[in-house]
């Protein structure tokens, strides 16, 4: 993402998510391996919302969305 300009950080938990990051972004994209658990994955979701984000559905052809809804 970085070499293509785009801003990244690696959290581990919610907690470590900095609201100055977000500040000028429009899309922030999570990606998670296979060894992070889906509840971590679900609080970061919650904790970006928090924030003021909102989830939209993926569309077809976008890639699996873990999420449950």
């Amino acid at each position: 993402a970085r070499r293509l300009g785009c801003r990244a950080e690696r959290i581990a938990a919610p907690g470590e998510l900095q609201p100055s990051w977000l500040a000028e972004a429009r899309v922030v994209g999570v990606t998670a391996g296979t060894s992070t658990l889906e509840e971590t994955v679900r609080l970061v979701l919650r904790r970006l919302e928090t924030l003021g984000g909102t989830a939209r559905p993926r569309s077809a052809g976008e890639g699996a969305d873990r999420r449950k809804t």
